[in-house]
């Protein structure tokens, strides 16, 4: 397995992407509760790491140029769709894992979050801090379905408890 950035194409940790405690973090929540699906909303190094650990992933990006920049560097297992980044969108399936990285700006992401929320087992989160807990944990999820298990800051995971 590659986990080294550069090796993968991409830059170098954090600078807008994952850093490598938050990849270590979500690798561990992906073998321990046996990920094989995964829903991501803002592709990037993300998508190049996760791709060598699930069985299947669907990744949306409202930037073309990321769309265009990421088709020769995933494998057969990926599959890359374009969003507008405004509109809650049905990804037309359930899936082991949802990561949210976009688009960009915390805010922004109210619409990923409702894209993707009913359709997981297990939600993560990147660079939200605490927006999840506070603010759209009671709009999203009204009845506590989803527990933290890994803490907000720049990366949050939930599991769906039933």
């Amino acid at each position: 397995m590659v986990e080294d950035p550069v090796k993968l194409g991409y830059p170098g940790w954090g600078s807008g992407s994952i850093s490598d405690k938050d990849w270590f973090a979500l690798k561990e929540t992906i073998q321990s509760e046996g990920v094989k699906t995964l829903l991501e909303v803002g592709i990037g190094l993300s998508t190049l790491l996760f791709q060598q650990v699930v069985d299947r992933l669907v990744g949306y990006d409202s930037l073309e140029r990321h769309l265009v920049w990421m088709r020769d560097k995933v494998n057969g297992k990926v599959e890359l769709r374009w969003w507008d980044g405004k509109h809650a969108f049905d990804p037309g399936e359930k899936f082991d894992m949802a990561f949210v990285d976009g688009p960009q700006g915390a805010l922004n992401r109210r619409p990923s979050v409702q894209s993707v929320l009913g359709n997981c087992r297990i939600f993560a989160m990147h660079d939200i801090g605490y927006v999840w807990r506070d603010k759209w944990r009671h709009e999203f999820d009204p009845h506590g379905v989803y527990e933290v298990i890994h803490p907000g800051g720049r990366l949050s995971i939930w599991l769906n408890t039933q």
